[in-house]
């Protein structure tokens, strides 16, 4: 096994070199680094499933697979960025790369699935991984919105609803990690088996609450959306009293609510429910110490925020 690590970590080490061909160098004599990597998913497979049927104790079965992954990742990210100085690059790329990339990722698909437990999750996708995924999001985001064209909904709260996605179709972060992925393809999920719901906002502003609490979308475009919603519809209230049963409405409604998807969209931030909950404790608080209702300083509403 510690040679089959090396030999992993040398290819991983030695493949970005532009100077390296993948079809007339390898590290075993008279062979190339293309037929190595040909098989090296299956390898990798085989050698898992070993220790796996050899009952490995967790944490070192935690750590190989970590490794493993790892590994995979930057050699996947180097094959991507492969920049060779071969006249025939091209075709090679399309005929030796390409198949390589794919059983590389192959691996790693199964490392994941079989081993769910031990995967990090925190870990970077590969480049072509993400490539693939933006393009079946971006895909199903035009359903999505082809759908509710006809509807009332409103430009800002079609953003709200969006925004993940619309932010990984954009490549708005530098990287996204295995945790990313999961939570947009559930949320993207959650949109298409229940977009029927956002079709009256006015009636259905508690469902939109308690699906975006729920569902833990604890983005600061998010937060900024609830805090202009809520407070445009307690400052139409005449009476300081009617302020503060609007802001205990919505205190209620928080707190009804089980997070479904604690991870978040976010996962080290807070919960959306914990930001809009202490938010509404301190607007009431305010209030309760305001001799007059409009003392405070009136909060912007935008033009297209939901009626």
């Amino acid at each position: 096994m510690a040679y089959l690590l090396d030999q992993q970590e040398s290819l991983v080490s030695k493949i970005s070199n532009p100077d390296v061909c993948l079809l007339k160098q390898g590290s075993i004599p008279h062979s190339s680094y293309a037929a190595e990597l040909e098989s090296w998913h299956q390898i990798i497979k085989k050698k898992l499933l070993n220790k796996s049927a050899k009952k490995t104790s967790n944490k070192k079965l935690s750590g190989l697979i970590r490794f493993y992954q790892s590994s995979i990742t930057r050699l996947i990210d180097k094959l991507n960025n492969k920049n060779c100085s071969c006249s025939n690059l091209l075709h090679c790329h399309k005929k030796y790369l390409t198949p390589l990339i794919s059983n590389l990722t192959e691996s790693l698909v199964f490392i994941n699935e079989q081993y769910k437990d031990f995967f990090d999750l925190e870990s970077n996708l590969p480049k072509p991984c993400e490539d693939y995924h933006r393009d079946i999001i971006n895909n199903r985001i035009k359903t999505i919105i082809q759908n509710l064209s006809q509807t009332s909904i409103s430009p800002r709260l079609l953003h709200i609803m969006l925004h993940p996605l619309m932010d990984f179709t954009n490549c708005k972060k530098t990287a996204y990690t295995f945790n990313d992925k999961h939570f947009l393809y559930k949320w993207l999920q959650h949109l298409e088996d229940n977009w029927i719901f956002v079709f009256d906002a006015e009636c259905h502003s508690e469902e939109l609450i308690k699906q975006l609490i729920e569902w833990n979308l604890n983005s600061p475009e998010t937060i900024d959306f609830f805090v202009e919603f809520i407070t445009e519809k307690y400052r139409m209230e005449e009476t300081k009293e009617d302020q503060l049963s609007t802001l205990r409405y919505f205190q209620k409604c928080f707190k009804q609510h089980v997070i479904i998807n604690k991870q978040g969209y976010l996962p080290d931030g807070p919960t959306l429910k914990e930001s809009l909950t202490n938010w509404v404790e301190q607007e009431i608080i305010f209030i309760n110490d305001t001799c007059h209702i409009n003392e405070r300083k009136k909060v912007a509403v935008i033009d297209d925020s939901v009626k």
